[in-house]
């Protein structure tokens, strides 16, 4: 077998590599992409084939190398069980299962003769060479007779016998000092373990009652929104569903809760309709991304992605477009499911997405914009002009003196101002439910995404666990504080 320089040069290497791309590209289309479990196990999967090989290539000891490539040829297999699961759900066809199960057992099978090479090889690694000892030249003579015969005679003096004695002490010293080190580490290790063992009993602990809570709380925020249904034809920020409820006090902890109208945000699924663009809503999105500095252009790419033609908008873009990043993928061609999707669209970035998420949402079917809980930037936008100092002074007033019917905006509305083109009502049949919990070191934050349609049960479309949010400003105004103290 020829010398390997770079693990690059690793047939099997270059067969995972390729089985990564392909595995990225197919996780990345339609339900594959959004079965997050499955997505990400099988992509850690290929990874840690391709990484395993380089690792233990580049670890220069064949036994260590043997051991890496047992590691992937075992996550090969779990790519190739995988795939099963893909095909049984449909998330891939038969001929690509096919092709991406041959490419799989290929690299198996290069690793097994690898790793067969390697047992039988008496080579153990370039870390294992040394330097040869340089021989005996024949200059050097031999011990003559007379110097053995003194070495023998030699008899140690009284003062060599004491520096021997007093050698021997300091070494009994350093040897207790050494096992007194040593138990003392131990000691401090079992410790550390005990602790470490008594918080991860703790936070399991806190997480038990932390799901228990958010599950109570959640079910509470559905009873609250069928009541209000029962109870009322329309919905605005003076119901009892609106109020933001003060921190409440939970055994061990405190939960937070709250119930937001999803469609007081703008849709962005409503900027298509019937499969084809909406001129009307297009326009409204525009003009909330102007009202965030935001390139009015991105209307496009979102069109473009949502669409199912193959025609790129002027500053949109197609799958073209997006086979050329890295990792490549191809558009959705169909409805968004989350906000956080617009980060996987060409030229939302997170500063856009952040700019945008309180005032845009994702919903599963095209709908109206509830005029009583719009904030003032949505209101603003809705019309082709309206200023948003007077959008401001709509959206208090609507607060506080809500609408009754959807016929009545013409009142609220300054002189002269055109009623918007999209439609718009004041009853709502999405609400996304917040629930934030504390307890002991363990902080969660829940969102779940409810349909309450008129005389039908409610449905939870689906919840989310988030990352808690921290206010900057306080731990700002607290830093501020302690340098003043």
């Amino acid at each position: 077998m020829a010398t390997i320089e770079r693990f690059q040069d690793i047939e099997a290497w270059q067969k995972a590599r390729e089985l990564s791309r392909a595995i990225y590209s197919c996780s990345s289309q339609g339900s594959f992409a959004r079965d997050f479990g499955l997505r990400d196990q099988i992509r850690k999967a290929t990874v840690s084939i391709i990484s395993n090989i380089a690792e233990g290539f580049e670890r220069s000891g064949s036994a260590e190398f043997l051991q890496f490539l047992s590691i992937a040829k075992g996550s090969a297999g779990e790519v190739e069980a995988q795939l099963y699961v893909a095909l049984d759900q449909g998330y891939i066809a038969e001929k690509d299962f096919r092709d991406l199960q041959q490419l799989t057992i290929s690299i198996k099978k290069l690793l097994a003769g690898f790793m067969g090479y390697l047992k039988e090889s008496t080579i153990r690694g370039s870390k294992f060479k040394t330097k040869n000892q340089r021989p005996k030249t024949r200059d050097q003579k031999p011990e003559t007779i007379n110097q053995k015969q003194e070495t023998k005679d030699h008899k140690p003096t009284t003062t060599n016998h004491r520096l021997k004695t007093r050698n021997q002490n300091g070494l009994a010293l350093i040897t207790a000092m050494l096992i007194v080190a040593i138990v003392a580490t131990v000691a401090a290790y079992l410790s550390l373990g005990q602790q470490v063992w008594l918080r991860q009993s703790q936070n399991f602990a806190d997480l038990a009652q932390a799901e228990a809570i958010r599950s109570g709380a959640l079910h509470w925020a559905v009873l609250i929104l069928i009541d209000d249904a029962k109870n009322s034809a329309t919905d605005d920020l003076t119901e009892d569903w609106a109020q933001q409820l003060p921190p409440l006090p939970a055994e061990g902890g405190v939960v937070v809760g709250a119930i937001e109208d999803a469609q007081g945000r703008f849709n962005l699924n409503n900027v298509l309709r019937n499969n084809k663009p909406s001129a009307e809503d297009i326009g409204v999105f525009q003009r909330l991304l102007r009202a965030q500095s935001l390139e009015s252009g991105l209307v496009d790419a979102l069109v473009d992605w949502l669409d199912s033609d193959s025609k790129a908008r002027p500053n949109g873009g197609e799958d073209i477009d997006y086979l050329n990043t890295e990792p490549a993928y191809r558009t959705a061609n169909q409805r968004l499911h989350s906000v956080d999707e617009l980060r996987l669209i060409k030229g939302f970035d997170a500063e856009a997405v952040s700019k945008l998420r309180p005032y845009v949402t994702v919903l599963p079917q095209v709908t109206e914009i509830n005029i009583n809980t719009a904030p003032a930037a949505v209101l603003s936008a809705l019309f082709v002009e309206l200023p948003m100092t007077a959008a401001d002074e709509l959206a208090a007033d609507l607060k506080k003196n809500p609408l009754k019917s959807a016929n009545d905006l013409k009142k609220r509305l300054p002189a002269k101002q055109a009623l918007p083109k999209v439609s718009y009502g004041v009853k709502s049949a999405y609400f996304e439910i917040s629930v934030a919990t504390q307890f002991g070191r363990l902080q969660r934050q829940y969102t779940a995404l409810v349909h309450r349609p008129a005389g039908a049960s409610v449905e939870i479309l689906w919840q989310e666990q988030r990352l808690p949010v921290i206010d900057k400003s306080e731990d700002t105004e607290q830093q501020a504080d302690q340098s003043g103290a």
